[in-house]
C-alpha cells in the first residue's frame, strides 16, 4: 500500500495527518503529549571510574495548575524598562484599576500574544466576561484589567458596584493537575467600605518563677580546667515569666494596661478599610506621660506630636515582634478570638521597645523629623520606671474629621539579684577566704540619672559581720549594676562598723557563710542569696602584698605597672621577642580590666580605656595577618572613641580622639582619619597634640596631591594631544590638594613657634608651595626658616637654602622677578649653602647645581669681576 486515508462520517480527515511522523523526527523540536515522559542520555566514552559510562535522566510531561489574583497596576524601574509586579490584594476603592492575573502556560499556544476569558460576577449579580491579554509572547502571565465604579459605567472596562459590593473573578482551567479535570479558579475581592476602626492592646503580666536552685559546678582538678569552666559570656537566668496578654477595645475600659523596661509596647488597629494588599501600613503615635508634663501638655487634648521624645510608628498586616528582655521567660500569649487572617480582618499591628535612655530633646514625628536618616532615630521610647506611655492613632470619620484612639501604658520593671563568679556564668555558692565574691543587679528600674546609678545590697556574715553595700551601673542606661569584694578572714574582733569592703574586703571566718540581700521593692519580694566560706584556703606565693589606704592610691599603682608591663612589651617587641611582649600585655590587660570592674571614678575609667586601647592597637599591629587586625583594631577604636563621648571632661578625652583619628589611619580609612584630626581640633583647639595633628593633616593633603602628580609624571614628556590634556588635568587636581597642604602646615608654624615641629611645617609648607608652582610663596617661606636660627637642628636651615635657590631657578618668564635676577640670587643661595654648612648633603646638592651650564656665564663674571678687583689692588699698592 502507497497510502492510507480515513475520515470520520462528517467527512473530515484523520488521516493522513497534518504533520507527517517521518518530518517530525527530524526536525528540530520534541513533540511531547501530557503523561509523556523525557529522558536525556550520555555515553561517557572516557570515564575516570570504571563501569560508570551510562549516564540519565528523566522528567514527565503534564499539564499546569493555573492560578488567578487580583493586583493593582504596580509597576518597577529597571535597567530593562518598567517591569509588572503583581502583588495580591484583598480590597479596592472605586475607580481604582485593578488587574486580574492569570498565570496558565497551557493557554501559550500560539507564536502571537494570547488571549483568554475572565468570568467577573459582582455582589448584586452583573456579570460580564473581559479578556485577559499575554503580557509578552511565551510569558504565559494573562492580565486583564477592570475599574470598579459607584455610578453607571462609561466604557467597557468599568463595572458597577454598590458600596461594599465585591467582585468575583473565574477562570475555567481546562487542563490541570490538580483536580486533573476542567475546574474553575476564582478569587474574590470586596469594596473597601468605610468603618469606625477599632483599637486592642496586648497587657503585660508576670509571675515568679518557682526556685530551683542551681548546683554549684565541682571545683576544677586543675588551673586549666579551671579556666575553661568559667570562661564564656555572661549568663542571666530567667527569674519571673512574662507574657502579653491581649485585651480588646470594649475591655480596655476596665483594665489597667501595664509594661515593663526592656519588653515593648504591643497594640492592633483594625481598620478593614485601609488594609488592601499584605503591605499595606498605617500610622500610629507613642510619647511618654512625662515628656507631656515636661511640654505642658494639657491633659484634655489627646495627642500632641510635637512632643520631645514622640516616635511615629508603622502598623504591617504582618505581625510584630514580641521582645522578651534578660531575665524574663516567655510564656503562651493569648491571641485575638479569630482564625481570620490579619488581612482578612484588617488588623495592623504596632511594636515598640522601651529602652533606658536620656529623655530625646526633639519629637520624631513631626514633618521635619521626616527627613532624618534611619540611624538618627532612637531604637525605641525612653522611658524610666512608673513612667506612663500614650498611644495614639490618628484617623478619619465618616465626615473626614480627624479623631484619635489612645490608651495608656504604665511602665514598671523587676529586679533580679545575683551572685557570681568573675566570668558572671555560674552562681556562686561557696568559696574560699581570699575568694572573690561578684554581684550583680538586673534593675532597670533603678536607672534615673544620665550619669551611672548606684545601687545597695546588704552584706551579712554568720559571725557578725555587715554593712550596706554600694554596687554601681555598669554604663549609663544599662540598668545592670556590678561590685566585687574580696572575702577576708575576720582574725580579730569584727568591728560595728567595716572599713570599705572593696579596699579591704568583707570579714569572715572558716565555715561561715555570707548573705547578700536586696531588699523588698514594688512587685519584688527581698532576695536573699548566700555564700557559704570553705574551711581552709589556697596558698600562694606573692613577690610583695600591699594594703593601701586609699581607693586612689591602689588603683594609680595599678595603672602604673600596667603602663610598665606595657612599656616592657614595647621594648621586647622592638627586640623582636613578640611572646615575650604579648605575655606582658596580656599581664597589663589583666590589671586594667580589673581597675574598671572594681572602680568607677571617671577619670581612672578613662584611664583604664585609654590603656586597653592602647594595648588592642599594639596587639594589632603585632599581627601579621591582616584579617587578625582588623578586630583588633576596631576593639581599639571602640575605646578611644568611648573616652570623649563618655568622659569629655577628663585629660585623657583629647588623648583618646588623636589615637581614633591614628588607628583610622592604621586602617587606611584616610577619610574617617581626618575627620577623627578635625573633630580633635575642633573640640579640643589648645592642646598640646594639636600640632601633630596639623602636621598629619598637611601630610594627608600632600599625599593626595603627590598620587595625582606621580600619574601626570608618567605621561608629562609625551608631545601627543591626549597626553597633554591629561597632564593638565592630573595637575589641575594636584595643585589644590598641595596649597592646602601648604596652608595647614603654614599654620602650624605661625600657631606654634616654639613647637618642634615648627620648622619642618615651615619647610614643607613652602616645598608645597613649590609643588603648586607658586614659588614667590615658596620662597617667601624658606627665608622665614632660613633667618631663624632656632631652626638648625637637622639641618632645616640648611634645606631651606637649597630649596630656596632651585625654586629661584624655577621662575617663569615674565614673573615677580627676571630671569636673570632669579638665577642671580640661586647662584648666590647655592654659595651660601657651601660656606654656611660645607658638610651637608644639601651643600653637596648645591655644588651640583652650581656645576650646571646655567650658571657658567655668572661664574666667569664672577671670576672677571675677582680678577679687576686684585689687579685694583696690586695696582693701590
Amino acid at each position: 500500500m502507497k497510502s492510507v486515508t480515513l475520515s470520520d462520517r462528517d467527512g473530515t480527515a484523520l488521516l493522513p495527518v497534518r504533520q507527517d511522523y517521518k518530518a517530525l523526527r527530524e526536525n528540530l523540536q520534541l513533540e511531547v503529549l501530557p503523561g509523556d515522559q523525557v529522558t536525556v542520555r550520555y555515553v561517557d566514552p572516557r570515564s575516570a571510574t570504571p563501569g560508570r559510562t551510562k549516564h540519565g535522566k528523566s522528567l514527565t510531561v503534564a499539564f499546569n495548575t493555573a492560578t488567578i489574583n487580583a493586583s493593582f497596576l504596580n509597576y518597577k524601574e529597571t535597567d530593562e524598562g518598567r517591569v509588572f509586579e503583581p502583588e495580591a490584594i484583598r480590597r479596592f476603592k472605586f475607580d481604582d484599576a485593578v488587574a486580574l492575573v492569570i498565570d496558565d502556560a497551557d493557554m501559550d499556544i500560539s507564536a502571537q500574544r494570547d488571549t483568554l476569558d475572565i468570568q467577573i460576577t459582582t455582589s448584586d449579580g452583573k456579570k460580564v466576561t473581559i479578556k485577559a491579554v499575554e503580557t509578552e509572547v511565551h510569558s504565559a502571565r494573562f492580565i486583564g484589567r477592570v475599574f470598579p465604579v459607584l455610578g453607571k459605567p462609561e466604557r467597557d472596562s468599568e463595572i458597577q458596584l454598590p458600596v461594599g459590593g465585591t467582585i468575583t473573578a473565574t477562570y475555567r482551567d481546562m487542563e490541570n493537575l490538580d483536580p486533573g479535570i476542567p475546574t474553575d479558579r476564582t478569587v474574590v475581592i470586596e469594596h473597601a467600605q468605610y468603618k469606625t476602626p477599632a483599637v486592642a492592646a496586648y497587657n503585660n503580666s508576670s509571675k515568679l518563677l518557682p526556685v530551683s536552685p542551681i548546683a554549684d559546678i565541682e571545683p576544677a582538678a586543675d588551673a586549666t580546667s579551671k579556666r575553661k569552666r568559667d570562661s564564656g559570656p555572661e549568663v542571666v537566668e530567667p527569674r519571673r515569666e512574662l507574657s502579653y496578654v491581649y485585651v480588646d477595645e470594649p475591655a480596655l475600659a476596665d483594665t489597667s494596661l501595664k509594661t515593663v523596661i526592656g519588653s515593648s509596647v504591643r497594640f492592633d488597629v483594625v481598620v478593614p478599610h485601609l488594609a488592601f494588599a499584605k503591605s499595606s501600613e498605617i500610622r500610629a503615635y507613642v510619647q511618654t506621660d512625662a515628656a507631656r508634663k515636661a511640654a505642658k501638655v494639657p491633659a484634655s487634648k489627646a495627642f500632641d506630636v510635637s512632643v520631645p521624645g514622640t516616635l511615629k510608628l508603622t502598623g504591617s498586616l504582618a505581625g510584630a515582634e514580641t521582645i522578651i528582655p534578660t531575665g524574663y521567660a516567655a510564656r503562651s500569649n493569648t491571641s485575638p478570638p479569630t482564625n481570620a487572617t490579619p488581612l482578612e480582618q484588617g488588623r495592623f499591628t504596632f511594636s515598640v521597645p522601651l529602652i533606658l535612655g536620656d529623655p530625646p530633646a526633639r519629637s520624631f514625628a513631626t514633618k521635619a523629623a521626616e527627613a532624618m536618616s534611619a540611624s538618627a532615630l532612637p531604637n525605641g521610647l525612653a522611658v524610666r520606671a512608673g513612667d506612663i506611655v500614650h498611644v495614639g492613632y490618628p484617623f478619619k470619620d465618616a465626615n473626614d474629621k480627624v479623631q484619635w484612639k489612645t490608651m495608656t501604658y504604665k511602665v514598671g520593671s523587676h529586679a533580679f539579684l545575683s551572685v557570681m563568679n568573675g566570668s558572671y556564668n555560674r552562681p556562686l555558692q561557696s568559696a574560699f577566704v581570699g575568694q572573690k565574691v561578684y554581684v550583680r543587679l538586673l534593675a532597670r528600674g533603678l536607672d534615673q540619672k544620665p550619669s551611672r546609678d548606684t545601687a545597695s545590697v546588704t552584706l551579712k556574715g554568720s559571725s557578725g559581720a555587715s554593712t550596706t553595700y554600694k554596687i554601681r551601673e555598669t554604663e549609663p542606661h544599662s540598668g545592670v549594676f556590678k561590685g566585687v569584694f574580696a572575702i577576708a578572714y575576720a582574725d580579730e574582733e569584727i568591728p560595728a562598723k567595716l572599713p570599705p569592703v572593696e579596699l579591704n574586703g568583707f570579714p569572715i571566718r572558716y565555715g561561715d557563710s555570707i548573705s547578700v540581700t536586696y531588699a523588698a521593692s514594688g512587685d519584688d519580694p527581698e532576695q536573699k542569696l548566700n555564700v557559704s566560706i570553705n574551711k581552709g584556703a589556697d596558698g600562694i606565693i606573692e613577690p610583695f602584698s600591699k594594703r593601701y589606704s586609699g581607693d586612689q592610691m591602689a588603683v594609680k599603682t595599678g595603672f602604673t605597672l600596667a603602663e610598665c608591663f606595657f612599656e616592657l612589651a614595647k621594648k621586647h617587641r622592638k627586640m623582636d621577642q613578640e611572646s615575650l611582649a604579648r605575655r606582658e600585655m596580656g599581664q597589663a590587660r589583666k590589671l586594667l580590666l580589673e581597675a574598671l570592674a572594681t572602680h568607677r571614678d571617671d577619670d581612672m575609667r578613662a584611664h583604664a580605656e585609654y590603656l586597653l586601647g592602647n594595648l588592642a592597637q599594639e596587639y594589632a599591629d603585632l599581627s601579621k595577618n591582616e584579617e587578625a587586625k582588623l578586630p583588633l583594631y576596631q576593639d581599639a577604636l571602640a575605646r578611644f572613641s568611648k573616652i570623649p563621648t563618655d568622659y569629655p571632661e577628663t585629660e585623657f578625652a583629647s588623648k583618646a580622639q588623636f589615637k581614633t583619628a591614628l588607628v583610622y589611619e592604621k586602617m587606611g580609612e584616610i577619610e574617617n582619619s581626618v575627620e577623627e584630626y578635625v573633630k580633635l581640633a575642633y573640640k579640643y583647639p589648645d592642646d598640646e597634640l594639636i600640632p601633630t595633628v596639623m602636621s598629619r593633616l598637611g601630610g594627608y593633603f600632600k599625599k593626595k596631591g603627590m598620587v595625582y602628580k606621580k600619574q601626570a609624571d608618567t605621561v608629562r614628556d609625551k608631545e601627543d594631544v591626549a597626553s597633554k590634556a591629561e597632564v593638565l588635568r592630573l595637575d589641575e587636581l594636584s595643585y589644590p590638594e598641595f596649597l592646602k597642604a601648604a596652608m595647614v602646615y603654614s599654620k602650624l608654624q605661625q600657631r606654634f613657634p616654639d613647637n618642634p615641629l615648627a620648622g619642618l611645617a615651615g619647610l614643607s609648607a613652602s616645598q608645597n608651595y613649590m609643588r603648586a608652582h607658586q614659588y614667590k610663596k615658596a620662597i617667601a617661606g624658606f627665608e622665614i626658616c632660613i633667618n631663624n636660627e632656632d631652626y638648625d637642628d637637622g639641618d632645616i636651615r640648611a634645606q631651606a637654602l637649597y630649596w630656596s635657590g632651585l625654586s629661584h631657578e624655577r621662575i617663569p618668564d615674565g614673573g615677580w622677578k627676571s630671569k636673570g635676577q632669579a638665577m642671580m640670587s640661586a647662584y648666590q643661595i647655592y654659595r651660601r649653602v657651601t660656606f654656611d654648612f660645607p658638610d651637608s648633603k644639601w651643600a653637596k646638592y648645591s655644588r651640583g647645581r652650581l656645576a650646571d651650564p646655567v650658571f657658567e656665564r655668572i661664574i666667569e663674571q664672577e671670576a672677571s669681576m675677582r680678577k679687576k678687583m686684585l689687579e685694583a689692588l696690586e695696582e693701590n699698592q
